[in-house]
């Protein structure tokens, strides 16, 4: 949470600062230069870099022009996967045994590097492929995606709470291990969800509301 916090507030700052400069490639790049090999603020940059992607999507026809061929979508599909994908931990350099030979250095260098390349690739095909589009705005992926932040938060709680109090009021109840983890796992799952939508109608929507309100008196849009 204080990452998300910090490089929020991060964004909001350098979005300020460069709102009246009509060409803001090279400070987006300057900036993401100073916390990969100055502040080694590696989540910060996936930060920077989401907006300087919804930059260029709006602002270059190059960048729009190169994404929407069909043999780039494939190909950031499943570079993008690859390393977005990279085991989080390693076992005794397990990482060099398979698939992720070819990249195990991150073994060494920090984990998040390659993620951040697997997702703004992946982040990429998300914006220029209709297919996908279509398919993640379904009603259902709406639904959990306007409640993601909410079940992100309160995931912990519930389970470390309420599933362990389920699971043994359960456990003389059925002797399978089985079903008892079947139901807990069930009942926990509804639980985030139905406490995580009460949230997000309560506090998420109505702050997220107030923001665009702002947001539109301060840049007039």
């Amino acid at each position: 949470m204080p990452v998300e916090l910090y490089n929020s507030w991060m964004i909001l700052i350098l979005l300020l600062v460069i709102h009246t400069i009509k060409n803001k490639t090279p400070f987006f790049i300057c900036w993401m230069f100073v916390q990969v090999f100055l502040l080694e603020s590696y989540y910060g940059v996936s930060f920077t870099l989401g907006a300087f992607i919804a930059h260029l999507n709006v602002n270059s026809s190059g960048f729009s022009n190169f994404f929407s061929k069909k043999w780039v979508l494939w190909l950031c599909s499943i570079v993008g996967l690859y390393f977005a994908s990279y085991p989080f931990m390693g076992y005794e350099s397990s990482s060099k045994q398979s698939i992720y030979r070819l990249i195990s250095f991150f073994d060494v260098y920090p984990h998040v590097i390659s993620y951040i390349i697997g997702n703004t690739l992946l982040f990429g095909v998300i914006l220029y492929s209709l297919k996908l589009q279509k398919l993640l705005s379904t009603k259902w992926l709406l639904f959990f995606g306007n409640i993601s932040f909410m079940f992100y938060l309160i995931h912990f709680l519930i389970l470390f709470s309420f599933s362990p109090w389920l699971f043994f009021k359960l456990f003389s109840v059925f002797h399978n291990g089985v079903s008892n983890y079947i139901i807990t796992g069930t009942a926990t799952f509804i639980a985030i969800t139905l406490i995580s939508y009460a949230l997000y109608k309560l506090i998420d929507a109505p702050i997220l509301k107030g923001c665009n309100i702002m947001t539109k008196k301060i840049y007039g849009a």
